[in-house]
């Protein structure tokens, strides 16, 4: 099935008249998504120009994503391993590029309308800014208006992978509940992050203990 849009004139249906295929937009919001994975600007640039993209299309790709988890030890203390998993989740060309690191694309998709607070089923682009440790992008994400559970997921991320930079940047933004902060500090004790607990401990409502009846 086709879209014809016309743009005036006669000689016959289909003089003068634009055919577009029905799932147009979805293809090109798609081709979007996978150039912005393979940071190609000329691509990323091209589909940004045609009117039927949707910068916010949730299409699905391929990712390689951070992952740390607790390893036990019978006779030994517990470590922290740090892998790489790649597989096939849903995402926006926001989130790929967070996700690559691409500063200048993340950038351009904002100024064009990117939702810096559109959660996916990885969760938010301030998630997958901080799972990745991009300070500079994590900065640009909040400046450009990320939400509270937009930043209290980034910062339990944070926490779990030990970027105590970004701890402190996310408690910065008076944007994180007490209890949140304290889920955050408990990760961080658990696995054994000495500097994003230093982070925390920064902050005075931890320093007194007021929050511990909200994480309850």
């Amino acid at each position: 099935m086709v879209l014809r849009q016309g743009v005036g004139g006669g000689g016959g249906f289909l003089a003068g008249k634009q055919v577009v295929p029905v799932n147009y937009e979805a293809e090109v919001s798609q081709r979007l998504i996978e150039a912005s994975l393979c940071n190609d600007l000329g691509s990323v640039h091209e589909c940004l120009a045609d009117p039927f993209v949707d910068v916010n299309y949730v299409g699905a790709v391929c990712l390689k994503i951070r992952k740390s988890g607790i390893v036990l030890r019978e006779e030994s203390p517990s470590e922290v391993q740090v892998d790489y998993e790649e597989f096939r989740t849903d995402a926006t060309a926001l989130f790929v590029a967070v996700s690559n690191g691409n500063e200048a694309l993340v950038r351009k998709l904002l100024i064009v309308g990117a939702d810096v607070n559109l959660r996916l089923f990885r969760g938010h682009a301030t998630a997958a800014a901080a799972r990745e440790g991009h300070h500079e992008i994590l900065e640009i994400l909040l400046r450009a208006g990320a939400c509270q559970p937009a930043c209290e997921e980034a910062l339990l991320e944070a926490s779990s992978h030990g970027y105590s930079q970004l701890v402190e940047l996310l408690m910065g933004t008076d944007l994180i509940r007490p209890n949140i902060a304290v889920h955050a500090l408990v990760t961080a004790c658990c696995r054994g992050f000495v500097e994003v607990v230093n982070a925390l401990m920064k902050v005075d409502y931890l320093k007194k203990g007021q929050p511990c009846k909200c994480a309850i």
